[in-house]
């Protein structure tokens, strides 16, 4: 019977354990479900998907509601389909090549497919996640650009960041008061949205 080995999963693992992690790993007996197990496998080998992305996947597959249920469940309970720790992985890549603030962190997640309390659970086990820091980068290379305070405050709050945050960071970059600012600023401007990005992104 052929089995599964997670796309992670080292070759050379010739640990104690591999005959009984690989037997756990043997496919289904059911064919609809041993079918769909094998396309999902081979679509999580190509790129990272949330539960919700590769249902959406295989039900371009012939199979029954019940028979993908089982698939996906068949999955989980192997480790092969993890949202919790795929989100954790998504949020630190796309917060390291972004540098978006939370909210739009989240915002990102939850539209990938990703539950919104799985996606805010991965975020507060970001323990390296300074959001000010990170905030605060971002204004100082703004000012040094010679971005007026407005500009960089529409920068940031567009990147997801609080509007506290970005009020102080702004001021630490600036030294300018932005107590009278729209807390709920108009669109990005067509330059700040080129460096904004998009929310279309597979999740790593």
């Amino acid at each position: 019977m052929r089995q599964l080995m997670p796309p992670w999963r080292s070759l050379d693992n010739q640990g104690p354990n591999r005959g009984k992690q690989e037997a756990s790993l043997a496919l289904p007996d059911d064919e609809g479900v041993r079918r769909l197990v094998t396309v999902a496998h081979d679509a999580l080998a190509r790129r990272s998907l949330s539960r919700r992305q590769l249902e959406t996947r295989l039900r371009r597959e012939p199979g029954t509601d019940e028979e993908i249920a089982r698939a996906l469940d068949w999955l989980s309970g192997r480790g092969l389909l993890d949202d919790a720790a795929m989100a954790r992985q998504a949020a630190r890549s796309a917060l390291s090549r972004r540098g978006w603030g939370r909210h739009r962190l989240l915002g990102w997640l939850v539209s990938q497919g990703i539950e919104r309390d799985v996606a805010e659970a991965a975020l507060e086990d970001m323990d390296s996640f300074d959001e000010a820091a990170r905030a605060a980068t971002l204004a100082s290379a703004q000012a040094a650009r010679g971005r007026r305070p407005d500009q960089i405050y529409r920068f940031l709050m567009g990147r997801g960041f609080s509007s506290s945050i970005v009020r102080a960071a702004v001021f630490d970059a600036t030294r300018a008061d932005l107590d009278d600012a729209d807390p709920d600023p108009p669109g990005l401007s067509r330059e700040d949205a080129e460096e904004s990005d998009g929310n279309d992104e597979p999740l790593v």
